[in-house]
């Protein structure tokens, strides 16, 4: 954050130098461009090194929050029927109430990025125990038993933890709960697209993991805005993927092609925007998209033909093509 920092109050003194009519752009640019290339600093590059070292903290902080939550979830799957309703609510407000508690530890005193992250997971614990307790309320208001689970249900729990996952993302800037509130919009895209009774239109269907997306995406922008590090790029990522991959998807039953077609254009925004916002997370998902796209055509619509082969040969071409603009992108993407 220091280096973002003095990159941010350089720039601008060098536009204030500018504007004065003492600098011009070229030179402005070239400066920025030289302190950009400059090595770090000895001092500098152990703090990096240690902001990379993964501590005993951290690692504890993972298992204790993946043992936890595999713990909750063999005693409701092995005992449901006998815990009871206060008892199944009880375990996971208890384990819910307990990761927020670590996480407020963990919070009170300067552990550094590795006691960051262990604090963002034991956020994470806590936002799914938040969406799993909204759920698991609902279930017990209609009767107690998992049969009587709707699709509703699953949204409004999928609804709150996201909500919760974003505010936690403007408290913390981590990538994991950016994770996990991706996990959440989509789950409550899935729920809202089970809702529905009857055959799928494939352009409705799509509509709706869409504006997902679309969602996550000005959740990314509003990251970056922030000068987050990580939350932005996983959401763009997210954002961008699904409704990629699910153009190529959806329109399997009516061979909708200007859905496919809608998906690779799709795909190719995300490389604009990559450039635009020097975003790795658009990049990626760009990238996998256009690919995901040329496989899909040749499976779908030249598969057993001499097109086969023909867009075998279009597929490696497209990968180095891949490779030489991601090459053009990651100096850009690593000096933001």
């Amino acid at each position: 954050m220091c280096a973002v920092a003095e990159d941010a109050r350089l720039q601008t003194e060098l536009r204030r130098w500018q504007s004065a009519g003492l600098l011009t752009a070229d030179q402005v640019a070239a400066i920025v461009e030289f302190e950009q290339a400059r090595p770090a600093e000895p001092n500098q590059q152990v703090k990096q090194q240690a902001d990379r070292t993964v501590t005993l903290v951290e690692v504890l902080a993972y298992l204790g929050a993946v043992v936890a939550l595999a713990g909750v979830l063999i005693l409701l799957g092995s005992r449901y029927g006998q815990l009871g309703s206060m008892g199944r609510l009880s375990i996971v407000a208890l384990v819910t109430l307990a990761a927020a508690g670590a996480a407020l530890l963990l919070g009170r005193r300067a552990w550094g990025p590795a006691g960051n992250r262990a604090r963002a997971a034991a956020l994470g614990l806590a936002d799914l125990g938040v969406a799993a307790l909204v759920f698991q309320v609902q279930v017990e208001l209609a009767g107690g038993g998992l049969a009587s689970a709707s699709n509703r249900m699953v949204l409004i729990g999928a609804v709150v933890g996201s909500a919760v996952a974003a505010g936690l993302i403007v408290w913390t800037g981590s990538g994991l709960l950016a994770f996990l509130m991706a996990v959440g919009v989509y789950v409550g895209a899935i729920a809202i697209a089970a809702m529905h009774t009857g055959a799928y239109n494939a352009w409705a269907l799509w509509g709706v993991f869409a504006a997902a997306g679309a969602l996550l995406v000005v959740a990314a922008e509003a990251a970056r805005q922030r000068r987050m590090r990580w939350p932005p790029e996983v959401l763009a990522f997210a954002g961008l993927i699904v409704p990629a991959i699910l153009a190529y998807i959806a329109p399997q039953a009516g061979m909708d092609v200007s859905l496919e077609v809608l998906g690779a254009l799709l795909s190719l925004a995300g490389f604009g925007a990559a450039v635009l916002r020097s975003s790795a997370g658009y990049a990626i998902a760009g990238a996998i998209g256009v690919f995901a796209f040329i496989l899909e055509v040749q499976v779908r619509h030249f598969q057993n033909s001499l097109g086969f082969a023909l867009i075998l040969v279009t597929s490696g071409l497209a990968l180095l093509g891949i490779a030489y603009l991601t090459a053009r992108l990651l100096p850009r993407l690593g000096r933001n």
